[in-house]
Formats: structure tokens, C-alpha cells, sequence
């Protein structure tokens, strides 16, 4: 551990990285088989994909009697989020579209004292002083573009969300847990490194996809309210909020169930500990990517045998063999509702054995 320090450069030489560190007394060389980037938005050493709308951020400190909630708001073109930092303190950060501010009057300070005010989100900013200068940053939503051999990057120097999903921090947890055991199978002599690398990269296209949803639903829910550009590019222009999937009732014990014929049986890289494994794995269109366990159990095994039609007291009397009942059951309501399982029926009813 070396601080404070700076990486001047980084460089691919041979099997190893070359880094030319510049240290508090002197500079350093390292050489390494592998690096884990995490620097943030901040790093110099890769390209980035654009996942959203330009968004610039715009940060300032108050001193005052601060409230004792986080706040946020939306204006016509922008939103605000607003919290206690102590007892006497306070940030406010505002999210504006970075050509809509470069355009409007005043000076950056002005500008943001306005944004501040118009707000709302310090409801006594009358009372309090602005501290310093206020500073901006980029906080639009990206990927990092491209791949190098044995480096990782992880949090933001890997992917950077929507602002508004306030899942930052979580997500660079998430990247960061998910890293050791890529690392991990790479480096460990016999292991698949390739499929490593295939986990990755789903998880990390997965998450942002799952995160611009679920953003994109945020500024729809805003733009009834605020028919601007601003939120109309945000939630893609024709804002349309996810339908809540009824809840379909499980089968009779007597109901004939089998595999839906949607429901795929698949290999594919998963997480087995601190390794990367190839497992088989259910693959369905409900689900958001192939899934090998469920509450710790392997379900592939246990779906297989449901290639033909089978009273559904016959799947939970034979899955219960080896798992305990409540968990045969919690598993069949899962894959059911999933869509993974479906009734067999002759037009009439429920169809019988023979």
C-alpha cells in the first residue's frame, strides 16, 4: 500500500504491466501480471461508451442549520439532490443537460446559487452561505470501451450509472465482489479463463441495462409533470411505466405439468465460491440471465426430469426426496410463475394420466 501516489502510466510488456508510479519522496517502476483498475471516473487509461443523455453535475457546500433529510426534486430541466453532510452543513448537487448551462446568464456561481434556490431542496437557503466555489463534473452514464489482457477494472473506472438510480456505490460493490473470483480463475493454473471473461461481461452489460431501466422509469415518472427535452430524452421520448406481472396461481396437485418449451436448459460460466464454473443452467425469456441455482439449489437436474408431463404432486413428492418439502415447494411456485413450468391441458380441463 503506497500513499499518496499517482500513476503516470501504464504499459503492456510481455506477460507483465509496466507501471510508472510517482510517489510522495521519489518515482517507482512496478511491473505485474495483473491490475485491478479502480480510479473512478477519474481514470486516464481507457475510452468510454456514452449509456445516456450528457449530464453535468454541479456540487456545492452550505453552512447553516442543515435538515435532517435527504431531499430531491425536479425542475424543467433539471433535478436536485440535497442532504445533511453535519449538523452545520449541508451538499447540494444539481443535475443540469451541460449545453442548456453552458447557454444560460451569469457567471458558474451565479448559475448555481439560481439552480440552488429554484430548487427547493434546502428549504432555509436563505439562512445559509454557500462555501467556496462550486464545482462540476461529468455524471453521464457510461461503459468502458474495449478489453486488455489481465486488467480488470472495477466501480466507476469499469461503468458509471444514471445519477438518478442513486445505486452507485452498490453497483461498484457489486463489480468489485464480482472481480476476485474473475481474478481469481484467471490466474489459478486450470481453470477456464475464457469463461471468466464471458461472466463479466454479461454481468457488467446486465447491470447497466438493468440500472437504465429502472432510470428511465424514474424520468418518465417526472415528465408528465415537466414535458421538456430535458426528461424526454431521458426516458426515451414516449415514457411508458412497467405493468406490476399478476401473480398467477400455482397448479392443482392434480394438474399435469411439464418444461415449457420456452424454458431452455444451457450451459454457462457462473460463480461457484472463488471460482468461475460452466454449469447447466435454465434460460427462459422471464428471466434476466441464465440461472443455475435458486436459494442454493441447482435447479437444471430437477427441471430435466419435467421433459415430459407429470402431476404436479408427483414433482414435489420427487423433488422433496432430496430437498426439504418447503423447498421443493418455493421452487416449484418459482419456476410456475416464471413460466419455466405450464399446464398441460386437452381443451377441456386439466388433462389426467392414463
Amino acid at each position: 500500500m503506497l500513499q499518496p501516489t499517482r500513476v503516470r502510466s501504464i504499459k503492456r510488456t510481455g506477460d507483465t504491466w509496466r507501471l510508472d508510479v510517482r510517489g510522495s519522496d521519489s518515482d517507482l517502476v512496478f511491473e505485474t501480471k495483473f491490475i485491478v483498475e479502480a480510479s473512478g471516473r477519474r481514470t486516464r487509461f481507457r475510452a468510454r461508451q456514452r449509456q445516456g443523455s450528457p449530464t453535468l453535475a454541479l456540487c456545492g457546500n452550505w453552512r447553516g442549520p442543515s435538515t435532517t433529510v435527504v431531499r430531491i426534486s425536479a425542475q424543467s430541466a433539471s433535478w436536485c439532490w440535497g442532504a445533511p453532510t453535519a449538523p452545520d452543513r449541508s451538499v447540494l448537487v444539481g443535475f443540469v443537460d451541460p449545453q442548456d448551462f453552458q447557454r444560460a446568464s451569469g457567471s458558474l456561481h451565479e448559475r448555481y446559487v439560481r439552480l440552488a434556490r429554484e430548487s427547493g431542496v434546502l428549504p432555509a437557503i436563505n439562512d445559509l452561505t454557500l462555501e467556496g466555489i462550486p464545482f462540476t463534473s461529468d455524471a453521464t452514464p457510461y461503459l468502458t470501451d474495449g478489453e486488455s489482457e489481465n486488467l480488470l477494472r472495477v466501480g466507476d473506472a469499469d461503468a458509471a450509472l444514471d445519477p438518478l438510480s442513486s445505486s452507485g456505490v452498490q453497483a461498484a460493490i457489486q463489480s468489485a465482489l464480482a472481480a476476485g473470483p474473475i481474478v481469481n480463475s484467471l490466474l489459478t493454473p486450470g481453470e477456464d479463463g475464457a469463461s471468466a471473461l464471458e461472466f463479466w461481461r454479461r454481468r457488467r452489460t446486465l447491470r447497466m441495462a438493468q440500472h437504465r431501466n429502472w432510470t428511465t422509469q424514474l424520468y418518465a415518472e417526472a415528465f408528465p409533470h415537466h414535458p421538456t427535452r430535458f426528461w424526454a430524452e431521458r426516458c426515451g421520448h414516449a415514457p411508458r411505466l412497467a405493468i406490476a406481472a399478476a401473480t398467477s396461481p400455482l397448479p392443482h396437485p392434480d394438474q399435469l405439468i411439464e418444461l415449457s418449451t420456452d424454458a431452455r436448459l444451457i450451459w454457462a460460466p457462473c460463480l461457484m465460491g472463488p471460482l468461475v464454473k460452466v454449469l447447466e443452467c435454465v434460460d427462459h425469456a422471464s428471466l434476466a440471465e441464465p440461472v443455475a441455482f435458486v436459494a442454493g439449489v441447482h435447479v437444471s437436474p430437477l427441471l430435466r426430469c419435467l421433459s415430459t408431463p407429470m402431476l404436479a404432486r408427483n414433482v414435489l413428492a420427487m423433488w422433496s426426496a432430496s430437498l426439504q418439502p418447503s423447498a421443493a415447494y418455493s421452487l416449484l411456485a418459482w419456476a410456475w410463475r416464471q413460466g419455466i413450468l405450464r399446464g398441460v391441458y386437452d381443451g377441456q380441463g386439466v388433462t389426467e394420466p392414463a
